[in-house]
């Protein structure tokens, strides 16, 4: 016979598993208030979960030569599709990533379960704001699309083009070119 041999026979598992997530929300709600989950160490949890695939499916990490040291540099990055092209945002503008990339010439890989190399090529300004637009659309993580405007781009929520015109210059954009024939 499948399944429970009477209602509720799974209940306490249920009850369990609800419990263990609750506390896991409560947690890291506290952690992240709290500022311990921003940084480094944010970087390297998130990372380990998207190399894993553990996190939504248009969340990786990206790797990359560190500009100074050579040593491979892992930061978790999420896409943006739009006509069929993937495209990182740094929503943190020119950011130690975004330096890494242009030192390596758009060298990099792209790690979720397993790695691709990639060529990261950078969009001019005026083509950004259809980018961010459709970075926008999307959720991020935890972060809902009206969330990211406000935070990371100063702007109302589902902002028109020409709002994000006018600060596309702040924020890099790249185009991803899959360079392993994957």
């Amino acid at each position: 016979m499948m399944g429970p041999s009477r209602p509720g026979a799974h209940s306490g598992v249920r009850r369990g598993v609800d419990r263990f997530t609750g506390w896991c929300t409560t947690q890291g709600d506290r952690l992240y208030h709290s500022g311990a989950l921003s940084g480094p160490f944010a970087n390297r949890f998130v990372s380990w979960f998207a190399t894993h695939g553990l996190t939504p499916h248009d969340t990786a990490t990206l790797e990359v030569a560190g500009r100074r040291s050579g040593l491979i540099r892992a930061v978790p990055v999420t896409w943006a599709e739009v006509e069929g092209q993937r495209y990182l945002v740094s929503l943190n503008g020119e950011s130690a990533w975004v330096r890494n990339v242009r030192a390596a010439d758009g060298r990099a890989a792209i790690r979720r379960r397993r790695r691709v190399s990639v060529r990261l090529e950078e969009v001019f300004v005026a083509d950004r704001a259809a980018v961010l637009k459709a970075y926008l659309e999307k959720r991020a993580m935890l972060r809902s699309p009206a969330m990211l405007a406000r935070q990371s781009f100063g702007l109302a929520p589902h902002p028109p083009i020409e709002e994000l015109e006018a600060v596309a210059s702040r924020y890099p954009v790249f185009r991803i070119i899959t360079t392993d024939g994957t």
